[in-house]
């Protein structure tokens, strides 16, 4: 490369690369302000229930208790990216485990901690709902009863605990099949996996004397924290500052709010800063994971090779709530398609939301990826049935395969 390039095949410093080898980058555990408190949040310890009582005297009278905030202390709505169906603090009924029910401010981590501790909850137990097919199925319980009412694209099919469907067709699928020489049908499954940042998710909330809001927040997407906080708090966008720390790490796990929300609720109910970072544990069960795929997948091929027709039905479990996973069942139809001219087409996708926590998409992998033939280790049966497991880098995927012979060809 020539020298006269002064960006093209040299080596350039990262922008941001002094301030972390020296230490000098403040990241988003590393904000404080004076007069600053520490918030703690309530969770729900059951996967689904109504919420008969929350009992907060004894929590309110422990050392270093400045405010308990709980949905009543909040304006009534619910938001969300797609669908309208999320609340900051449950009211109601809970629909996960980690669900947040209180949030809890004191002096210090420590008697935070301990004040939430002395929170206590009393349900009343509901069925739940713990995978995919229990979602799809007719007599399930049915999470969000007032899914109807809810505010939502207008493009949206929804059904009950199926909040999207997504589809893709071109040409005649059946048609497409019968002219196959061989059809293969698989089964594909993704399990939830968690981004896996260094960083834990942390916020810092303050309240000026106008009702201006800034956060301090290590989000990866500052401007769509900016507008949801308005959202949830009934103010305009211009009356929220959010200021992006230095990030450890995000990987997509840190697009949407995390705690930005409780510390700001908090914050605005004790007049005070606030600031919240979520624990290891936190991370694990209510943070956002990627979601769970399963994939049914018929595949009809010309005795040479050539993919004349591909039928799927996508199945995306998005937890209690559909965060992006309405984005995710259209793009995984458009994914599927692949980057080969195939002329018979059905490509189905639906989410649904059992009660467990909410994930949401991360940033990788991203893009349309071949797995080629080598890849892949078939082991025939007498019944003419394969199967293999296979493992990756960002979690483990498994698939349960049978080919089908036609009359048309017995060539492998």
């Amino acid at each position: 490369m020539s020298a006269d390039h002064r960006v093209v095949g040299q080596r350039l410093p990262r922008l941001d690369g002094a301030g972390k080898v020296t230490g000098k980058a403040r990241y988003g555990v590393d904000q404080s302000l004076p007069g600053m408190l520490y918030g703690k949040l309530v969770r729900s310890t059951v996967p689904h229930a109504h919420l008969r009582a929350i009992r907060t005297d004894a929590a309110r009278a422990m050392p270093g208790v400045r405010a308990i905030v709980t949905a009543a202390d909040l304006p009534p709505g619910r938001y969300g990216s797609y669908i309208k169906d999320m609340e900051v603090f449950a009211s109601g009924k809970v629909l996960y485990i980690g669900q947040p029910v209180a949030g809890v401010v004191a002096a210090s981590p420590e008697e935070a901690e301990r004040a939430a501790r002395a929170v206590e909850i009393e349900y009343d137990a509901l069925p739940g709902v713990y995978d995919i097919a229990d979602a799809l199925n007719a007599d399930a319980p049915l999470l969000h009863e007032a899914w109807r009412e809810y505010k939502a694209m207008p493009v949206l099919r929804r059904d009950g605990n199926v909040s999207s469907r997504a589809s893709l067709v071109l040409g005649d699928v059946e048609a497409g099949f019968a002219a196959s020489a061989r059809i293969f049908e698989n089964r594909f499954t993704t399990s939830i996996v968690h981004p896996g940042y260094a960083e834990p998710r942390t916020a810092l909330a303050v309240w000026d004397d106008d009702d201006q809001l800034t956060v301090w927040s290590n989000t990866q997407l500052p401007f769509e924290a900016q507008s949801t906080l308005a959202e949830i708090f009934g103010i305009t966008a211009s009356h929220v500052r959010v200021v992006a720390t230095t990030i450890g790490g995000g990987f997509g796990g840190k697009l949407r709010l995390g705690v930005e929300h409780y510390a700001a609720a908090l914050a605005k109910k004790c007049g005070r800063p606030v600031k919240m970072i979520s624990t290891g544990e936190e991370e694990l069960t209510a943070a956002l994971p990627r979601q769970p795929v399963v994939i049914e997948l018929k595949t009809g091929v010309t005795a040479d090779g050539l993919i004349l027709a591909k039928q799927a039905r996508i199945f995306v479990d998005t937890g209690a709530t559909s965060g992006s996973g309405v984005g995710v069942a259209s793009s995984a139809t458009l994914i599927l398609a692949g980057p080969y001219k195939i002329p018979n087409l059905l490509l189905e996708a639906s989410r649904s939301t059992p009660t467990r926590r909410r994930p949401d998409r991360f940033a990788h992998p991203r893009g349309r990826r071949r797995i080629s033939p080598s890849s892949r280790r078939w082991t025939s049966s007498p019944t003419g049935s394969a199967s293999t497991r296979s493992n990756c880098g960002c979690g483990t995927s498994s698939t349960t395969a049978t080919w089908v012979r036609t009359d048309r060809s017995s060539k492998a």
